[in-house]
């Protein structure tokens, strides 16, 4: 089936053929792909990183990788990710200006990105994230998770 529906994308003659159940399947699929993209590219906020580095007096610290909510409309705003999962009353007033599912945008962006690399795939598998740590050795320990 989806053979043919790509066939049927390039194709001057886009007709498919099938079962009313494997045509309905695949619709099904690509309504929930094209939802996945909406909710990324028609929201008023993007997802952002910032790598933060150690303190160069310590060095037993890590490499920290920050996840920040960045407003379309206002590139300077910033809310940490940490902040937005469980949000203290000024973040709640910020939040409500955008009329977004929050949580939902977030775990579909998080999910977006998550094949970047294994770091943040990794990130994923706690509940609320906020970033991720990295040590030297290129191995990751959470840190700032959302209780």
């Amino acid at each position: 089936m989806h053979d043919q529906w790509i066939h049927a994308l390039r194709s001057w003659h886009p007709e498919m053929s099938g079962e009313k159940e494997e045509l309905s399947y695949l619709a099904g699929q690509i309504k929930a792909w094209r939802r996945t993209l909406f909710i990324s590219t028609n929201t008023p906020l993007r997802l952002g990183f910032r790598l933060e580095e150690p303190a160069e007096d310590d060095p037993s610290e890590e490499w920290y990788v920050r996840y920040l909510l960045n407003a379309v409309d206002d590139p300077s705003l910033f809310i940490e990710v940490a902040d937005a999962w469980n949000p203290d009353k000024h973040t709640k007033s910020i939040i409500a200006k955008y009329q977004i599912n929050l949580q939902e945008y977030l775990l579909t962006s998080l999910g977006h990105v998550s094949g970047l690399h294994s770091v943040l795939g990794e990130s994923l598998k706690k509940p609320r994230p906020g970033g991720v740590s990295l040590d030297t050795r290129g191995a990751y320990m959470f840190v700032n998770e959302v209780a």
